[in-house]
């Protein structure tokens, strides 16, 4: 989702959730158990926010 270790292109994830939901989602939930501190607390944020909106 992102070209630099830590970071998270919301961007992308937006369209990729548009394009694949699914898929979207089951790669969120990867990344919310990643090795990466940054990045997994990064994907736990946004995973909130994308519950709060399909809600």
């Amino acid at each position: 989702m992102s070209p630099e270790a830590g970071t998270l292109e919301e961007d992308a994830f937006d369209d990729l959730l548009d394009d694949d939901p699914d898929g979207a989602l089951a790669l969120l939930a990867d990344m919310s158990r990643a090795t990466d501190p940054r990045l997994r607390a990064l994907a736990r944020q946004l995973a909130a926010r994308v519950m709060v909106d399909v809600a």
